[in-house]
């Protein structure tokens, strides 16, 4: 089975605040989420827990995106890329192979997509790539926030591309949250509420709109933080 990881791209200017169990809030950036920490056994970067598990692997194509934001001239791609790429020796160091040997391998397998805008797009584009190298399993790479979404992306494109391969998601023990996910109520002992309906809706309305709703939300939850 010829196997592609796809490293999904993270804007280069992201902010992700959490709540942490003292109460207090604190923010993580591109780095924390993109490189994270290497070692001993793995790392905590969607990029370099990416690369680790491309090698493991045996990836014929490791795909790094986007075009969606970009530092210095840099894409987005590139930019991550090129942080694997200083990393390699501690990367080699987790895999127990010297370095140049995972130099070597890396190289002629990654491509960098810095044209994809969206996650859509980004996954509509490499499973074409991923078709032409007939390659049969994907694994998408991410953080735990966007693995769902990225995977619910990822089965839409299958089938409007009409691609008959295994498609998976998968993503480091980061610093990230697990995400909130409204399914349709389906159990008669459950209340049959269409939040996941009514939660869509927020995001069709303008950005000025969005905030006046989240207070309306919050305030009918009681949420100390509204």
């Amino acid at each position: 089975m010829r196997t592609a990881v796809l490293i999904h791209g993270f804007h280069l200017d992201s902010k992700l605040t959490l709540k942490h169990a003292d109460g207090a809030y604190r923010t993580y950036d591109w780095h924390d989420l993109a490189i994270g920490t290497i070692g001993p056994n793995t790392a905590t970067g969607r990029a370099t827990f990416g690369t680790l598990l491309a090698y493991a692997e045996d990836a014929r194509l490791v795909v790094f995106s986007t075009g969606a934001s970009s530092k210095d001239g840099v894409s987005e791609a590139r930019y991550t890329y090129q942080a694997v790429q200083k990393r390699a020796e501690w990367l080699a160091k987790v895999l127990r192979v010297p370095v140049e040997k995972l130099r070597l391998w890396l190289e002629p397998r990654v491509e960098l997509d810095e044209t994809s805008q969206t996650t859509q797009e980004e996954l509509e584009r490499n499973l074409k790539r991923c078709v032409e190298l007939d390659i049969t399993k994907v694994i998408l790479v991410t953080n735990r926030f966007h693995a769902p979404r990225a995977l619910a992306n990822a089965n839409v494109a299958q089938r409007k591309l009409g691609l008959a391969m295994v498609i998976m998601a998968t993503s480091p023990e980061d610093l990230s949250p697990q995400p909130t996910i409204f399914e349709p109520p389906t159990r008669p002992d459950r209340p049959s509420l269409l939040w996941n309906e009514l939660l869509q809706g927020v995001f069709k309305l303008p950005p000025e709109r969005q905030a006046a709703a989240f207070e309306r939300i919050a305030a009918a939850l009681k949420l100390d933080d509204a």
